[in-house]
């Protein structure tokens, strides 16, 4: 375990290194303005990383449409850039267990770490829909496919606590193979939690939003959601953990705080909408009883 945790801390170090290289580590983001604001998750797209509207002239400075392009694409570029560096941190990690089989057991294709976990009370899934109207770009009265790891409807929170837990190991073992900490671990089962209920087939009734990080089809296309595979457990959660993992390097970059990995996840790069908020009040608080999930399931 202790040349596990070596490899993904210098594989993290490699990666910051290559940031500094490719002038990713100035200040282009540090003098973006603070800001505040809410919505539907977004991310990258044909029409860059900020949300279906165009942000305001107070928040961005901006006076033109032309002026907000151009800032879309910037965005849309350093994310790329930052999926990037990820791809290859996760090579070098996936290398490493290649090279090491003996290191950590393998099952299913995914790390399985010695231990379980009881799952308290207070960090099942949250429950719950939304009181509207089904909107057309909405998968919500779509039927469920019938397989191993699926939910009991649309619905957040409904579905078995064996699906649950499954989902949870899961989260810990990809977040660990794409190097996150156990901290943006935990901040990726407390979003998890609050979008999804860990439910794989829940569906927003206002969206496009589906799968356990309610990514829409524009964010999800980004990060290997298809029609396709848009119900697999595990496309979802390789989706979730990248998307935390883009949006805690984002965070970093900028000098925010943990709670922006939860704003980024929901506002997108524009941070333009309730975010913030959500996470102090919905996401943030759940992270130490995560935490402590995440050493009992390790068996420390």
């Amino acid at each position: 375990m202790a040349e596990y945790t070596r490899i993904l801390t210098t594989a993290r170090q490699q990666a910051d290194a290559r940031l500094q290289e490719k002038g990713l580590a100035g200040s282009s983001f540090q003098d973006t303005p603070d800001e505040a604001g809410d919505s539907n998750l977004l991310g990258p797209s044909k029409r860059g990383l900020m949300a279906s509207g165009v942000p305001s002239v107070a928040l961005t400075g901006k006076t033109s449409i032309a002026d907000e392009v151009e800032g879309d694409d910037f965005l849309t570029s350093y994310f790329n850039r930052l999926r990037e560096q990820n791809k290859t941190t996760k090579a070098e990690v996936q290398k490493y267990f290649d090279d090491n089989p003996e290191s950590i057991a393998v099952e299913g294709g995914e790390a399985e770490f010695v231990g379980g976990f009881n799952l308290p009370k207070n960090l099942v899934g949250k429950r719950g829909t939304e009181n509207v109207e089904v909107a057309s770009q909405s998968y919500f009265n779509s039927g469920i496919l019938d397989r191993k790891y699926a939910g009991n409807s649309r619905e957040a929170g409904d579905v078995s606590l064996e699906v649950q837990q499954r989902v949870i190991k899961s989260i810990i073992n990809e977040g660990a193979r794409v190097g996150l900490s156990d901290k943006e671990i935990a901040i990726a089962l407390a979003t998890a939690r609050h979008e999804s209920g860990f439910n794989p087939d829940a569906s927003a009734k206002s969206s496009s939003a589906t799968g356990i990080g309610q990514f829409i089809n524009d964010t999800g296309t980004a990060y290997g959601i298809k029609d396709a595979n848009r119900w697999d457990m595990d496309t979802q959660v390789d989706a979730l953990v990248n998307h935390v993992y883009d949006n805690a390097q984002l965070a970093r970059k900028k000098g925010y705080g943990d709670e922006y990995i939860y704003a980024l996840h929901h506002d997108g790069p524009a941070l333009d909408r309730t975010g913030l908020s959500k996470s102090k009040e919905l996401v943030m608080p759940y992270v130490s009883g995560y935490l402590k999930l995440i050493k009992e399931f390790r068996g420390n």
